[in-house]
């Protein structure tokens, strides 16, 4: 196994993609749930200064990704 050098050694690693996704469910009935989830992300710039807070900012600001799904699922019979 050969070892690849480190560009920055105070570096433990580093954030290029941040999503967020919030999820709800609920059970109508035995067996037949409703769902909502809606999830949001975004690619962020290369800047291993800034703190999590200033990322996940830009990231909330910057989306590339904006989804909101509802699914309900049924259970038909006895």
């Amino acid at each position: 196994m050969i070892a690849r050098p480190i560009a920055d050694a105070n570096a433990d690693f580093g954030i290029s993609q941040l999503s967020v996704q919030f999820r709800y469910r609920w059970e109508i009935a035995p067996l037949s749930d409703l769902f909502v989830v809606y999830t949001r992300g975004s690619n962020l710039p290369s800047t291993p200064d800034e703190d999590f807070g200033s990322l996940l900012r830009d990231a909330w600001t910057n989306e590339i990704v904006d989804v909101f799904v509802v699914k309900l699922r049924y259970r038909l019979g006895n």
